[in-house]
Formats: structure tokens, sequence, C-alpha cells
């Protein structure tokens, strides 16, 4: 019996598309966080989480999203913002693309400067609790395996480290 598609596969195929992948540029650090109301999220008021985000935009003096907007590009001084409202969460992604910062900081893998977009009064004022947060550095590889191997075991505990080549080393 063959796999039966959803009744809206085209429409949900294309929400899945409608909020684009940044292209980067490697060297350069990501930042995220998901934020959800604790209970009843899929009811919020969503005019809560839009205030949030435009407390954020008016720190840099960014332009703001359209009223209906569900996912949003800005420009936030060294920073690329990626904001998204999901049914029951929003997520917040800022980019750093500075290979200058990065070597300036390169004992530093995952330097907390990188947080700095996401300042601790605003943090305090979120509409909702922290579900997740992450903090990506990502880069060119090494020519030299040992040299991954050797960031690796500096970067991280080994016990608790997966680590993949994607398409084969070209990705």
């Amino acid at each position: 019996m063959p796999l039966e598609d959803h009744p809206q596969r085209y429409q949900l195929a294309n929400e899945l598309h409608a909020r684009p992948f940044p292209s980067l540029a490697a060297p350069g650090q990501a930042v995220f966080l998901a934020i959800k109301q604790p209970k009843d999220a899929a009811k919020r008021d969503r005019d809560l989480d839009r205030a949030h985000l435009l407390a954020l935009l008016d720190r840099f003096g960014a332009q703001h999203p359209s009223p209906e907007a569900t996912h949003y590009f800005a420009k936030l001084g060294r920073f690329h913002l990626k904001w998204e409202s999901h049914t029951e969460f929003v997520t917040y992604t800022a980019f750093l693309e500075n290979s200058a910062f990065l070597e300036n900081n390169g004992d530093r893998p995952f330097d907390p400067a990188a947080w700095e977009v996401f300042p601790d009064d605003w943090l305090s004022a979120a509409p909702g609790l922290r579900v997740t947060s992450a903090h990506i550095r990502y880069g060119a590889v090494p020519a030299d395996d040992a040299r991954i191997s050797d960031r690796l075991t500096e970067w991280f505990v080994p016990e608790s480290l997966a680590v993949s080549r994607v398409l084969d080393g070209s990705a």
C-alpha cells in the first residue's frame, strides 16, 4: 500500500519553503533562541511576540516587518537576524559573519559576545520562557583531518560529541 498524501500536502510544502534559509559566508557564528508561553501557547497573544520583536529592532534602528509577517530578516548592527513566528513559539536566530571578529577571538570558539544582540533587559521582558537556545560556529573545514580532531577535542567534551561530514565534505 503506497503512502497516502496529506490533503494539504501542496500548501504545507509551500509553507516550508516560504521561510528561506539564509546564505552564509564562512566563518561565522549563529545564536538561536526559542521562546514559548508556558500554557496555551497556540492561543497566545501574538501581539506580545511582535512587540518584543519590535523592541529589539528599535534598539538597532531597524525597519519593522509588515503587521501580518510570520518571518522576517533584519540587519542589526553587525548581526543579521532571522525571526519566525510558529504556532506555539517564536524563534530568533542571529548570524555574525565577521572573520575579523572570529580571528581575534580564536581562543574562544563560542564567544559570549555573539549573544550581545539579545540584551539582558530585552531577554527579561520576553513574553514567554526559553524552550531552547544554541550557539553555533561554522567555518571552512581544515585540510588536515588531525586539525579537525584537535579543534573538536579543545572545544567539546568528547563523550557528548557526534561529528559527521555533510555531502562528502562539500557543504
